[in-house]
This record gives C-alpha cells, structure tokens and sequence, in this order.
C-alpha cells in the first residue's frame, strides 16, 4: 500500500471510506459518585452530650460539694474560736478616792452585767464589822466583785478587776434616809433588803466604766 493509499483509509477499519465525517470519539460521562469521595463533608463538632440524668448528676454534685466546703469552713473557724473563748479576760487595778467619807469607810464594787447566785445579805450595824467579815469579799469575788477600806484621804485600791462597767457603793458609820426608787432596784440585783441596809449607813450610789485598754485605772467617787 502506497502513502496515498494510507492517507485515504478509514480512522477505523469498521468505517466507510466512503463517510466524508471523521469519528468522533466521546469520553463516557462520569457519575456523580466518581467524585463523592472528593467532595468536603458537612462541618462536625467534637463534644460530649449530657443526657437530662446525667446533667442532673452533675448539678448534685457541685451542690453537694459546696456544702461540704461550707461545713468544713465553719469547723475550722469554731475551732479557731475555741482558744479566745478558753482566754483568761484581761484584768486591771484601779485607784481612786472616795471624796467625803472618812477612814476606814468601805468601798464595794459590783459588775453592772453579772448577779450572785444568791443575794447577800449584810445584817452589819458598822463598817467594821463588814471589813472583818471575809463572806461578803467571797461570795462578791464569785462575780468578779470586790469589798475594799478606804483610807484617811479617801482613797482606796482594788486589784484584778475586769474591765467593764460597776456600780460602786461605798458606805460610812451612820444613818441616813433611804434609797430612791431606781437606786433601790439597782441595788436589789445584788442585796437582800437594800432599803434597810442604806438606811444603817451613809451612802453613795455611783455607776462607773473601767477601760479595757489600761492596766491601771484612777476613779473619782
């Protein structure tokens, strides 16, 4: 066969010579599933989903453990608690004088804020007889109250007292009238009988504070 023969024959062997169209080859079509492989899937989010129970669970939990350090908090801060409540109060002296009434006069203090288990009863006619006798310094003591003598210039010391407010009553040789009404019931807090007592002596009724922050306190009465 010449090249002039080659350039006439058919593209395909099957074909006409006679057909002046060439073949056109066609690719197949591709389906859609040639590129489902390549195509990017939907955005996914990674996390963890509670069901109703188990976020119920959860919510106990932190409820209860709230609770928890709450009551431990409140422990430690009553055990913190526990040495000022066992602490010794802190006590002071005063000094003063009592202006008007003689030697050997008699001064007792009395805490505004506590009571004797049972009331005295001071039966004495003197100041004497009251200073010599050690039951009405004892049972006063019981309550952080105290009994003392007063000096030719009027005054007196009385040691290891707690800070806070008192009553002072001192008393002299002599009668006088009775109390009035509010003196009468204050007086009543710690006395059996404080009508007749007053009236055995020469008295004076004076309500005092002793600072807390001095070891040494002075009280004019």
């Amino acid at each position: 066969m010449t090249e002039t023969d080659r350039a006439k024959s058919p593209l395909c062997p099957c074909c006409s010579t006679s057909d002046p169209l060439q073949a056109v080859v066609v690719p197949p079509p591709v389906s859609e599933s040639a590129f489902s492989e390549n195509k990017p899937g939907p955005e996914t989010r990674t996390g963890v989903v509670l069901s109703p129970f188990q976020l119920g669970a959860v919510g106990c939990l932190l409820i209860s453990t709230g609770v928890i350090a709450f009551g431990l908090g409140v422990l430690c801060g009553q055990r913190n608690a526990v040495p000022d409540a066992n602490r010794v109060p802190q006590r002071t002296t005063i000094s003063g004088r009592v202006h008007d009434f003689p030697e050997g006069s008699v001064l007792i203090c009395l805490p505004v804020n506590s009571r004797p288990e049972q009331k005295l009863a001071l039966a004495h006619n003197s100041t004497e007889e009251l200073l010599s006798d050690q039951l009405p310094g004892k049972q006063l003591a019981a309550i952080d109250g105290r009994v003392s003598g007063i000096n030719s210039d009027g005054r007196f010391q009385i040691d290891l007292i707690v800070p806070g407010e008192y009553f002072f009553l001192c008393l002299a040789d002599g009668p006088s009238s009775g109390p009035d009404t509010r003196t009468l019931a204050q007086l009543g807090r710690y006395f059996l009988r404080g009508n007749e007592l007053l009236k055995r002596f020469q008295w004076r009724w004076v309500r005092k504070r002793i600072d807390a922050d001095a070891d040494f306190a002075v009280v004019e009465l």
